[in-house]
């Protein structure tokens, strides 16, 4: 993704994560499409699978903290992708190609939908409440 700008909010750690996680998700598609051999291709799943984890549990952390109105809804999303990344890990891990491809690209378009409809009004609260 080149003009990551229209994903930053101002808040300076989700910025930073958020560019980090869609340039791990690209090299995951990167990975597949390009045959990369097994073990770097598993790598940089590993890699995403920790990092999506981190990244939630911080998000999830400051809403509690914060009180967050939103937090029921945007709590669901993210159990939805952990889903949807569990089911494209095991197609992977059983060589569904075409499958694994057709998933990533959800995976994708989610985070590019949910970037800057849900973490954009969370990263809005935040700001508003001292957060940067």
């Amino acid at each position: 993704m080149k003009d990551f700008g229209k994903l930053a909010f101002g808040v300076l750690w989700m910025d930073i994560q958020h560019r980090q996680l869609i340039e791990q998700i690209e090299a995951l598609g990167s990975a597949l499409t390009e045959g990369t051999d097994k073990p770097r291709f598993f790598e940089t799943m590993s890699f995403v699978e920790r990092y999506i984890g981190e990244h939630f549990h911080t998000e999830e952390a400051y809403m509690k903290k914060l009180g967050y109105p939103g937090a029921e809804r945007h709590l669901a999303a993210h159990s939805k992708f952990i889903g949807e990344f569990r089911r494209f890990k095991r197609n992977c891990i059983y060589r569904e190609t075409e499958s694994s491809r057709e998933l990533l690209t959800r995976l994708s378009d989610w985070v590019l939908k949910h970037i800057p409809t849900e973490d954009k009004s969370l990263a809005r609260f935040l700001y508003l409440n001292g957060c940067r």
